[in-house]
């Protein structure tokens, strides 16, 4: 994954059906608010990009 994909909610969900789908397994996310959690969590600006530089400054 890169970090491109990570800070986009829609590759995101096509990577973890792809890991299902290797698994013979089929992607059903449990939560009921799945979708509504997974845009707010993008909404919020969350991003690797800015992670990793937190990080590399330590």
């Amino acid at each position: 994954m890169t970090a491109g994909q990570i800070g986009n909610s829609g590759e995101m969900r096509r990577i973890a059906e792809q890991c299902y789908r290797r698994r013979r397994k089929r992607f059903r996310p449990q939560s009921k608010e799945f979708a509504n959690q997974q845009a707010r969590l993008f909404r919020m600006g969350w991003s690797l990009e800015d992670y990793c530089l937190k990080e590399q400054s330590r």
